[in-house]
């Protein structure tokens, strides 16, 4: 597991990311491999340790005992653990998109046909884009479009 995409990956999340990540690979709403967590736990254990990432034939030891080595064991758990932490930093930055999520709640809530929902999310829209939107970069632009077009869908 030496210099891989994935450690390469890993090194870069702060502590706090790490505390929310071992949350979101704990769920079995997200992953339902106990490899997965182990590899996870693992990981962290060589980290705090300040050693450099264990091998793959490490890896594979510790988590099938017992077993004679197959790579592609290791790899496939590599290969969801990776995509695990990359679903999670996707997830954390769209976290951070308070007006798209509204937007879209607008949009859900109109194809639901619930109207004061979807113009309570619009008003919010509206107060976040235009009131505390001090930039008027591209961002601004689209949800600004995004924004007038789903009004009109109200209208």
């Amino acid at each position: 597991m030496k210099q891989t995409q994935l450690t390469d990956l890993l090194n870069t999340l702060s502590n706090k990311e790490i505390q929310q990540l071992k949350k979101w690979i704990a769920s079995p709403f997200f992953n339902k491999r106990k490899d997965v967590v182990q590899l996870f736990e693992f990981y962290l254990w060589y980290q705090k340790k300040n050693k450099e990432a264990p091998s793959k034939e490490q890896v594979f030891e510790h988590l099938f005992p017992k077993q004679l080595y197959d790579d592609h064991k290791v790899r496939l758990a590599m290969s969801f653990l990776k995509k695990l932490v990359e679903q999670f930093l996707i997830y954390q930055a769209e976290q951070e998109q308070k007006i798209r999520q509204k937007l879209t709640l607008a949009k859900i809530y109109r194809l639901r046909k619930l109207d004061k929902q979807a113009k309570q999310q619009l008003r919010e829209v509206e107060k976040l884009l235009f009131d505390k939107m001090k930039q008027r970069g591209a961002d601004y632009y689209e949800f600004s479009y995004q924004y007038h077009a789903e009004k009109l869908e109200h209208v």
